[in-house]
């Protein structure tokens, strides 16, 4: 999918990612605080650019990366199937300009497109900011949790 059209606020061009954009999808991860180096996210790349269960797409400006978002399906036992908005992203210098919006649309056009109906999402409780974007773009809280990670 591509999708070309200026917004009024600004111009920027929707696409899927390339392997090229590793160096800034990083900048952006450090700026939402998940530092990593362009070889990591280039690593991690190579293992979701090539899935069609995955989506992976950049807002392109002039001056480079304004935003990414990244969205998987989701087939599980106890729930319908889903496509989960991993990470969304934008560049400091272009929030509260619809970046996000037209991201997040993005991703409901392909979960469309996949004949799935739902859109999941999950924010960090301390990202205050960004719990009145998700609500303004009609998500509904449906449930709170604590996630737990055990190294091996």
């Amino acid at each position: 999918m591509t999708m070309n059209e200026p917004s009024m606020e600004c111009a920027l061009s929707l696409r899927s990612a390339t392997a090229g954009d590793a160096e800034g999808i990083a900048q952006l991860a450090a700026q939402l605080g998940y530092p990593s180096d362009a070889r990591a996210i280039r690593e991690r790349l190579e293992l979701i650019l090539p899935a069609s269960d995955h989506l992976l797409i950049v807002a392109e400006s002039s001056s480079g990366i304004a935003g990414w978002l990244h969205a998987f399906v989701i087939d599980s036992v106890e729930s319908p199937r889903r496509v989960q908005i991993d990470g969304l992203v934008i560049d400091e210098a272009f929030r509260r300009q619809k970046v996000g919006r037209r991201l997040v649309e993005y991703a409901e056009a392909w979960a469309l497109s996949l004949s799935i109906p739902i859109v999941g999402v999950n924010s960090n409780v301390l990202r205050t900011e960004s719990h009145p974007f998700y609500r303004g773009l009609g998500f509904t809280v449906a449930k709170t949790q604590i996630a737990y990670r055990k190294p091996l």
